[in-house]
Order: C-alpha cells, then sequence, then structure tokens
C-alpha cells in the first residue's frame, strides 16, 4: 500500500498462529473505511523491538545539500516528535560515504555503539540516495533487537527527473490501465481506492499532500505527479485531466509549486477541464511559485476552491470529498 499512516489505520497486522494467517491476509486484501484493499500482502518475520528510531536522508532546499535526520523518538507517532528531538546533520553530495565524525554524532544522539551495525546502515541509505537519485531516503521504524538494527518500513521519493531513467526499482504490483495511460502520456500515477483525486508537481509534494490527507481522514483514489514536461503541455495537461475524471472521484486536489513551469499554463488546463467538462466535481487548488499573479481570480471564477497553503487545500478537498 503506497500510503503512510498504515500501522494506525490496521495496515500492520501481528498473527501468533498459522492458523490465523488466511484469516488476517484476507481482511488486509478487502480493507476497510480506513484501510484501502491491499494488492498484496508481506509476511514477516516477528520482530521484538526494545526501541523504535527515525532515521532519514532528505534534500534541505534552503541549505541546498542533503542532510540526514535522526531521532530516538520514532515509530507511528513520528510527525508528533518535537523539533529540539530531531536532529540534523548536513551532507556533502561529493562524499563517497557517510563520514565517521557524522557516524560518531549520530550515534552518540541514538545512544548506540559507533562501531556497530548503525554505520552500514547509514552507509546503504546514502549509497540508496545517490544511486538512486531520491529526495528522500526514510527508515521508520528502525528497529533496535537483540543488539541488531533491523529497518521495519521505509519510504523512498525518487526526483522526477531521475524517475525518467531506469532505476530498477519495482514495486512488484501489476499497473491499472489509469497508471499505464498515465505513463504513456508521460506523467507519473498510483490508483488507489479512495476518493480524492490527487494532482501535484513533484514526489516530495505528491506524499506530502498524500499523507496530509491521510492525516484528516480523506482517503485518495489516485496520485498523480507532473514532471515539468508535462507541465508545459496543454495538450498533456487536458489528457491527464481526462483520465482522473474517469476515476469519477469526488473531488480533485491540485497542489503545485511551480519554479520553472507556468502556474498559468496549468490554470489555462485546469480551466478547460472545468468549462469543458471535463471535471464536474469540486476542484480545490493551491498554485504557487512561476506566474502565480492573477491565477487566484481565474480560478475562483470557474468555481475552484483556491487555498493559501498545502493543509488548508488538503481539509477543504477531504470535506468536499465527504459532502459528496
Amino acid at each position: 500500500m503506497l500510503e503512510g499512516g498504515r500501522g494506525k489505520r490496521g495496515g500492520i497486522l501481528v498473527v501468533n498462529a498459522q492458523a490465523d494467517l488466511a484469516a488476517a491476509v484476507e481482511r488486509l486484501l478487502v480493507g476497510s473505511d480506513l484501510l484501502p484493499k491491499a494488492a498484496t500482502v508481506l509476511v514477516e518475520q516477528f520482530v521484538v523491538a526494545s526501541r523504535e528510531l527515525y532515521v532519514a536522508l532528505s534534500v534541505d532546499r534552503d541549505l541546498g545539500t542533503p542532510v540526514l535526520l535522526v531521532s530516538a523518538l520514532g515509530g507511528i507517532n513520528v510527525e508528533d516528535v518535537p523539533e529540539e528531538d530531531l536532529h540534523r546533520f548536513p551532507l556533502s553530495i561529493l562524499d563517497a560515504e557517510v563520514p565517521l565524525v557524522v557516524i560518531e554524532a549520530i550515534a552518540t544522539e541514538l545512544t548506540l555503539n559507533a562501531d556497530g551495525p548503525l554505520g552500514g546502515v547509514l552507509q546503504a541509505m546514502w549509497t540508496c540516495f545517490c544511486k538512486s537519485e531520491c529526495l528522500l531516503v526514510e527508515i521508520n521504524p528502525l528497529i533496535v533487537s537483540n543488539g541488531e538494527l533491523v529497518a521495519a518500513d521505509a519510504k523512498m521519493v525518487i526526483d522526477d527527473d531521475a524517475r525518467r531513467r531506469p532505476t530498477g526499482i519495482d514495486d512488484g504490483r501489476d499497473k491499472t490501465s489509469f497508471e499505464v495511460a498515465c505513463a504513456a502520456a508521460g506523467v507519473t500515477a498510483t490508483e488507489l481506492s479512495g476518493d480524492v483525486a490527487i494532482i501535484t508537481s513533484g514526489a516530495g509534494l505528491a506524499m506530502a499532500t498524500l499523507d496530509a490527507v491521510v492525516r484528516l481522514g480523506g482517503r485518495a483514489c489516485c496520485v498523480v505527479d507532473m514532471g515539468y514536461s508535462t507541465l508545459q503541455s496543454q495538450s498533456t495537461l487536458q489528457e491527464v485531466a481526462e483520465l482522473v475524471y474517469g476515476l469519477a472521484p469526488r473531488a480533485i486536489l491540485i497542489n503545485a509549486f511551480l519554479q520553472m513551469a507556468s502556474c498559468r499554463t496549468l490554470a489555462a488546463a485546469m480551466e478547460a477541464a472545468v468549462r469543458h467538462g471535463s471535471w464536474r466535481m469540486p476542484v480545490v487548488a493551491r498554485l504557487t511559485g512561476n506566474d502565480a499573479e492573477g491565477v487566484e481570480a481565474l480560478l475562483s471564477s470557474i468555481g475552484v476552491v483556491v487555498a493559501e497553503g498545502t493543509e488548508a487545500a488538503c481539509v477543504d478537498a477531504v470535506r468536499l470529498a465527504a459532502a459528496g
């Protein structure tokens, strides 16, 4: 399931007897009001955790460099960790390995042995981050069990441009007709089983928007990530609009921060979709960045709900979907 918050919504089940396994698998395949049905179920040996840690590599756009983020307070409530308990260690993209001084500092923060398995975990994450051209590599929780470290769950976000090159990464499931059509149009899409269609301008923003929708009690029917080349093409944007409409969402949420592409081009495609009937459901938009002047007035004139930030946009989309 390509969504956050799985543990809180019953997406991780503990089975203590072989006889109970089939029922647990069936429950995940069927899904629930809180949990989309699973395409596949992964069965793993249960690991007893003495501690749950958080470790991630992301791109700090303010610093213009990758940053290692660590906290001794990992697990399903990591979003609630106070800022002072989340420690940041900037790295250089020119480093072939994570410097020893950084590993030692992180070991101190996590009260681990710098000579233990921690160094290997960090080095493996850094190799993955660089070779796959990622924006995010996250392990949460990183479990401490009998002196070993176990990556119990992980997330990767690959840069838009890198995803157009072969990565060797496969999520192991068959693509839906919607996903195949979107790929043919030049966009990356994941079809889910909710009622909010999410369209964004980047992989990182897509994950943040999806996580916010889920946290607010909503469910996405798809996540569409439009790369730079897609955002430059009016015809492609309209084609994607029609594909999204075909999923019959109750609300459409567009969250875009454009630094090179034009907000006006995206807004014009949205106007065409609304006026020509490609979208007949509520539309919420947050557009900011290049050529954003005047866009709000245009969208408001065609009935689009305009939000000032990601959180507000997600609130409006979840509300309208529930009302529909």
